[in-house]
């Protein structure tokens, strides 16, 4: 009985200490990698938070219209270690973003984007 409780014990704690090992999600599953697109437009707020940093671009439509794109970038923290800090987009700064394009058709998503500023500087 006690070699049983013990085994349940260890198969517990395997359980558990796994689970954020389960909880991350594939690119692929969201993004088409062989649909990109390319919007060219201007900041409109960076959010960094986890699990990854979002960044809002307006994008001026031919109708005059804008539409706001939610672009993924990497996490946080792997993106500060690269040496990526807040302060490199900002809010009214104009931008030119290349990424994959959400599976779902009506989304305004684009997932790991790389950013570059109009005169083809990387950002990220």
């Amino acid at each position: 009985m006690i070699r049983l409780f013990k085994l349940f014990i260890v198969i517990g704690s395997l359980l558990i200490t796994s689970s954020p090992l389960f909880a991350h999600h594939s690119i692929a599953a969201e993004f088409d990698s062989e649909n990109p697109i390319r919007l060219v437009g201007t900041v409109k707020e960076v959010v960094w938070m986890n699990p990854h940093i979002s960044v809002f671009v307006d994008v001026p439509q031919e109708n005059g219209s804008i539409v706001t794109y939610e672009v993924q970038g990497g996490a946080p923290n792997s993106m500060y270690r690269r040496g990526s800090r807040k302060d490199d987009l900002l809010p009214g700064d104009p931008v030119i973003v290349e990424g994959p394009r959400a599976r779902n058709e009506a989304s305004l998503r684009v997932g790991q984007g790389n950013f570059m500023k109009p005169d083809g500087t990387e950002v990220w």
